[in-house]
């Protein structure tokens, strides 16, 4: 989109609506709305970070009832106050993937230096390049993506058609969908990084994994200051929920890359450490009760992007069985990795706390969790099941294909 400017330009007041947000009358928050947005997100974010933008604009349209939106990030320039790219466009807008707007001169600008959401009215009245392909823009919401030290970085907008107001939940809700943004972004950003030195040299994968470290380490930072922020209690707790499997993560990533080993990692030790670091943190959050984890499982080496997915899979079923384990003294864990079939691998998690509830079911379960365990479960090319447990709680078994470049020793 060109950003030639021209004559006859009304006044910036007569864009900007200061006090729409604040006078026009409040519709009912959508939480249930949010919340599965919240799942939405999570999930993408755990199976194609690359993908992040295209869908969280979605989901804002969605959410907002809205006709158009898209991403806007600063991009900085030695010579002038730098340039707003456009990523993620839906709508009227798709075509203008990628187009730039500048700094200076345009309504992300005056959010990155309000630091608050903005509601303009026809804004291409005020800027004529907004409206140079014969373009309109009744209704124009933006709110501030903020990195770690709470300055704004970019935007979130969304547009309305002829006749559409944004609202003060419509508000609140997309600067609560810009936090889980902005987290989004800085992991996708961090990936990108990554799988470009990955493809470059191959020496440089340790910088690249104490990067991810650091990211995982602010993302769980942001994630806690939203949370503090959050008045309702419901999406508060989701947050949280979202802080302690970002921990998960993090907590994966340095027990797979501490031996420095790049392409593949012994399974069975690698599950052994992993299962002691989770039972060691449980215990260290004022729990006196005992927890043990019964490890069985063969010498295997396997590619460390497998073992992730393994990883993380350990880590949910285990912080679940600790989490419910009843009032026993002595939480029980038996995790057993087998091999049933010549090419296949099958991973058993047991517990012995009070069990599922009688009505539960893979196929209709929406806990993130749930969605979590499937979606990896799905990306192994597996299956899991769920029965009771001999030693009287639950039973999870995920089976999935043996990878071709694992090595049994």
């Amino acid at each position: 989109m060109s950003t030639m400017l021209v004559d006859n330009v009304v006044p910036f007041e007569a864009v900007l609506n200061p006090d729409a947000l604040s006078k026009r009358p409040a519709r009912e928050a959508d939480l249930r709305g949010e919340l599965r947005t919240m799942h939405l997100l999570a999930q993408e974010m755990v199976k194609s970070p690359a993908g992040v933008m295209d869908r969280f604009v979605e989901l804002a349209i969605e959410l907002c009832d809205a006709e158009s939106g898209g991403i806007s990030l600063l991009e900085a320039r030695p010579d002038s106050p730098g340039i707003f790219r456009w990523y993620g466009l839906k709508g009227r807008f798709a075509a203008y993937k990628g187009g730039t707007t500048p700094r200076e001169f345009s309504p992300c600008g005056v959010v990155l230096d309000s630091v608050k959401p903005v509601v303009m009215n026809y804004p291409e009245r005020h800027y004529p390049y907004l409206g140079a392909d014969g373009l309109t823009i009744p209704e124009l919401l933006l709110v501030p993506l903020l990195n770690t030290s709470d300055e704004a970085v970019g935007t979130l907008w969304i547009v309305h058609g002829e006749g559409g107001q944004f609202t003060r939940n419509e508000a609140d809700t997309l600067e609560r969908l810009a936090a889980f943004t902005s987290v989004g972004l800085m992991l996708s950003q961090t990936m990108a990084e990554k799988d470009k030195l990955l493809q470059s040299q191959e020496l440089l994968i340790h910088e690249a994994n104490h990067r991810i470290s650091n990211s995982l380490q602010l993302a769980t930072s942001m994630l806690h200051l939203q949370a503090r922020r959050e008045p309702d209690t419901t999406i508060r707790q989701k947050l949280e929920d979202a802080v302690q499997r970002v921990n998960s993560i993090a907590r994966i990533h340095r027990r797979l890359y501490r031996t420095g080993e790049i392409v593949t990692v012994e399974l069975r030790q690698y599950l052994r450490d992993l299962s002691d670091e989770i039972a060691n943190t449980v215990k260290g959050q004022g729990d006196d009760r005992e927890y043990h984890v019964n490890i069985q499982a063969p010498e295997l080496r396997i590619a460390t992007d497998i073992a992730t997915k393994i990883g993380i899979i350990v880590s949910e079923l285990l912080t679940n069985a600790f989490k419910h384990c009843g009032d026993t003294r002595s939480c029980l864990v038996s995790l057993t990795l087998k091999q049933p079939l010549a090419e296949q691998l099958s991973l058993t998690v047991a517990d012995n706390g009070g069990g599922l509830p009688i009505d539960f079911a893979l196929d209709g379960s929406k806990g993130l969790g749930t969605t979590i365990l499937k979606a990896l479960t799905a990306e192994l090319g597996g299956t899991i099941t769920v029965q009771p447990s001999d030693l009287g709680g639950a039973c999870f078994c995920v089976k999935f294909p043996i990878p071709k470049q694992s090595d049994h020793s």
